[in-house]
């Protein structure tokens, strides 16, 4: 996963690193709190993380993102990628056509103030699950932002609860 170094709801400055560093992540990437697929998915996922530690990205300042970080509980983290610099860097913004932002205007919506600017950004929706070393273990990203990862599915794959080690098979009798 390219390294980061993001601001949280607190305004210090969290690094991937710093974050590896007490095991594994799943990232999260969210276009903002007035994407309903996004609340449902913030709400939904506050306790899905088991192994993993949920760290959530949007380009939105912390005021606006205020609200999806009240789902959260103070387990998760929550980013401000302010300008989505970041998520420009990996593909995962665009920019909205002037005709679409109108539209999205016209719905209430005024996603340049959520992210303290002027242009129109938003998030692909996202989702990498990154294991200590910083090797993503799982990715998910669809344009479509109504599709999602089933996050606790994945996470029970990829990384089962301690436990005893599965029984084995007993030696083959000799004879």
């Amino acid at each position: 996963m390219p390294a980061f170094r993001l601001p949280d709801h607190a305004h210090r400055l969290v690094s991937l690193a710093e974050l590896l560093d007490q095991g594994p992540v799943a990232i999260v990437v969210v276009r903002g709190h007035w994407c309903h697929y996004c609340r449902v998915q913030v709400a939904d996922l506050a306790s899905a993380a088991g192994a993993a530690r949920l760290v959530f990205i949007s380009a939105e300042t912390h005021g606006p993102a205020a609200a999806l970080r009240q789902k959260i509980g103070d387990d998760a983290v929550f980013l401000c990628d302010v300008g989505a610099g970041y998520l420009l860097s990996l593909g995962l913004a665009v920019w909205i056509d002037p005709s679409v932002a109108r539209q999205i205007e016209a719905a209430g919506i005024d996603v340049p103030s959520y992210q303290n600017g002027a242009g129109w950004i938003v998030p692909i929706p996202a989702v990498f699950v990154v294991d200590r070393d910083g090797v993503i273990r799982l990715a998910h990203v669809d344009p479509d932002y109504r599709r999602r990862l089933d996050l606790r599915a994945a996470l029970a794959t990829l990384m089962p609860p301690p436990g005893p080690p599965p029984p084995t098979s007993p030696p083959p009798a000799a004879g």
